[in-house]
């Protein structure tokens, strides 16, 4: 089922060498009962015995969920009680026993991956194996990966971001690194907080893939920036464009918008559902089409993303899209971080307020700049600065924002 090109490496690790410990892990598994079909929780860093790791579960045809390292106590036992999992990895060798599990196994080797949405439980995504190889070979392509490229693995492996790095590499023979200034770095893949520290020299970078947050109007004009749109449901990336031009879909992806400007996807790499403690949920229309709760609007060819609908808000009976004051933020050199956000207002319902990391501006300076380029009730009332965002993962957390500095 894994077509794997004989030069891949991870940390300099031949692909002979890592199928040879994913064996014997196998072999491990066995004796412990696991089986086809088990589901294996794992809190792991990145590491040769990770990749040895996806190489057993293959083989066994087990299902994989990831938990991400910076989760407290009390939700990874509450995560490990909704994934019913056989058994729980964090550490080698493994120390747990298998557990019994209550949920009935699935056919196909898969993965589970918890998504960063807006709802107030993350919901889990079964993602079949065969999904996040079509994935890998869409972005393959659009990317022309080859044996002589090497992939920075810059987003986590509990992520579907991260993921997609390792079968993109997988499948095409490139090589994965782990440290940011290797300088045989030729592809790395980005959120746009990561673009505030400054990179090294990479002599050999050929692709910056930006995404899964606003991305600024005003980026360093020098890097070599490929906008791109994912989610976890689609195996990650979706559509690719550039800057000043539209989101064109990967070969095997379909996307279309509804008349209110919702995204829905449908493809070679859409998930199966939504894995809940009763049943498998399919939450998609009668042809097959995925509702992403994004929102767009036809561009040439293509679109582009305007923002979430969850996070869309009224104010005198005007819409205000967040994410489209966020970006104008954010092309202030000052400005490092920019969030907005809807505070309750008995007049208009709701006016916007913004919390942004950089260096302090003047609220009359802030509300001049944006005066030239948006209409008077998209301008916050408000701008406070503060020394840090909470983040969800690599993604500004909204619902903490909301609960705690305002509130519909």
């Amino acid at each position: 089922m894994l077509d794997c090109h004989p030069l891949f490496t991870f940390e300099g690790i031949l692909l002979k060498e890592l199928q040879k410990r994913g064996d014997a892990l196998a072999l491990q598994l066995l004796k412990k009962g696991i089986k086809q079909g088990d589901r294996i929780a794992y809190l792991l860093p990145p590491s040769v015995d990770l990749i040895a790791l996806f190489f057993a579960s293959v083989q066994l045809g087990t299902t994989l969920a990831p938990l991400s390292r910076y989760l407290p106590m009390a939700q990874i036992e509450s995560s490990l009680e909704r994934l019913d999992a056989k058994l729980f990895i964090d550490s080698f060798p493994i120390q747990h026993d298998v557990r019994k599990i209550n949920r009935p196994p699935f056919t196909t080797p898969s993965f589970l991956f918890f998504t960063s949405g807006s709802t107030a439980t993350p919901k889990i995504a079964l993602l079949p194996l065969r999904a996040l190889l079509a994935n890998a070979r869409s972005a393959i392509a659009a990317l022309s990966l080859s044996p002589t490229d090497c992939y920075h693995l810059s987003l986590p492996l509990y992520h579907v971001g991260g993921m997609a790095i390792f079968f993109r590499a997988l499948l095409s023979g490139a090589s994965i690194v782990l440290s940011p200034s290797n300088p045989a770095i030729t592809h790395i893949s980005f959120v746009p907080t990561q673009l505030q520290a400054p990179l090294p020299q990479l002599p050999k970078l050929r692709a910056i893939l930006m995404g899964g947050a606003p991305i600024p109007s005003i980026t360093p004009p020098h890097l070599p920036l490929l906008f791109s749109y994912g989610l976890t449901e689609m195996g990650s990336l979706t559509a690719l464009g550039a800057p000043s031009s539209p989101y064109i879909p990967l070969p095997g992806k379909e996307m279309r918008l509804s008349p209110d400007g919702e995204i829905f996807v449908r493809g070679d790499s859409l998930f199966s559902g939504y894995f809940t403690e009763e049943t498998l949920i399919s939450p998609f229309d009668p042809d097959g089409w995925f509702a992403t709760g994004d929102l767009g609007k036809p561009f040439k060819k293509g679109f582009v993303i305007t923002g979430r609908k969850d996070w869309q808000f009224i104010s005198g009976g005007e819409n205000i899209q967040p994410e489209e004051i966020e970006k104008i933020l954010l092309s202030f050199p000052e400005i490092d971080e920019a969030v907005i956000l809807p505070e309750a207002d008995p007049k208009f319902g709701a006016r916007p307020i913004a919390l942004l990391v950089g260096r302090p501006l003047s609220t009359h300076e802030l509300q001049n700049r944006l005066a030239g380029t948006l209409p008077k009730f998209k301008i916050p009332i408000s701008f406070s600065f503060v020394d840090s965002l909470p983040k969800k993962g690599m993604k500004i957390d909204r619902k903490t924002l909301l609960y705690n500095f305002a509130s519909t």
